[in-house]
């Protein structure tokens, strides 16, 4: 099942991020006129750039939604511990003193 989340996992990545790098390729394409070589190194370096770019931007968004869901779940222990701890605190003070 893992092997299998990994593949959905690539497969979404892909599906976000090569439509998006085909976008800026077509975009940069049709604005400029490329005669050169120099010039298809240069737009083959800012296809580069921009695809990082949407690379790092979904990773950011599922990096926040994990440190998220840790805090939430960080804090609902926290708030058990807390609440064993005042129940302790209450036997405690509920046993005879010597």
């Amino acid at each position: 099942m893992q092997q299998f989340d990994k593949h959905v996992t690539v497969w979404s990545w892909i599906g976000r991020v090569l439509p998006l790098t085909a976008l800026l390729t077509l975009c940069l394409v049709i604005i400029t006129d490329l005669p050169t070589v120099r010039d298809w190194i240069i737009l083959g370096i800012a296809v580069g750039f921009g695809t990082t770019a949407f690379i790092w931007w979904w990773w950011v968004i599922y990096a926040v939604r994990s440190l998220t869901t840790m805090l939430d779940d960080n804090k609902k222990r926290f708030n058990a511990v807390v609440e064993e701890l005042r129940s302790i605190r209450r036997d405690i003070k509920k046993l005879p003193k010597d």
